[in-house]
């Protein structure tokens, strides 16, 4: 038996209907704001919670005045410390790394869910006002530092992650 004479029948058999483009793209969508919330809370978890909860909430309250927080506005200035071998190279790359890798979901998300932000130009407003906004956070709430350079990597990340989005999602021209 051919396999359309199949399929035809089983359809027919099982009484259902084949999924229509607007059905797979709406349940493709729904696929890609739970990936979404699980990245946005990981995100969470590890900026903000790298701590165990006891230990962040006595930094939140107060009572722990001896954990470390820092401002840096000066751009470059901790990449520079990071690319000559400062503290120690496997740190370095784990904080340089980090905060490109954490952002390309980001990038390759928000285009995906969000029809006005289809640009470069929307993508790098977004995600550095995202960091931006990240990094305040951390610095008022005490559960980490400021870093101007942690900004720029974060949104380098996210235009990688557009890039890529881009390259998956736009249609290939026919010759």
């Amino acid at each position: 038996m051919p396999y359309n004479y199949i399929r035809k029948n089983a359809i027919i058999k099982n009484k259902r209907k084949p999924m229509d483009k607007t059905s797979i793209n709406q349940k493709l969508k729904t696929v890609f704001w739970i990936t979404f919330i699980i990245y946005f809370l990981v995100l969470i978890k590890l900026i903000f919670f790298k701590l165990p909860l006891p230990a962040v909430l006595m930094i939140i309250t107060g009572d722990d005045i001896n954990y470390a927080h820092s401002v840096n506005i000066i751009p470059f200035k901790t990449i520079i410390f990071y690319l000559h071998g400062n503290p120690l190279p496997h740190i370095a790359f784990k904080n340089l790394l980090g905060n490109i890798l954490f952002f390309i979901p980001f990038g390759f998300l928000l285009p995906v869910l969000l029809s006005k932000i289809n640009s470069a130009k929307n993508i790098l407003i977004a995600s550095a006002t995202f960091s931006l906004l990240l990094e305040l956070l951390q610095i008022f709430l005490h559960l980490g530092s400021f870093d101007i350079d942690d900004i720029f990597l974060n949104t380098v990340g996210a235009l990688i992650g557009y890039l890529v989005a881009l390259k998956i999602f736009t249609p290939k021209k026919q010759t």
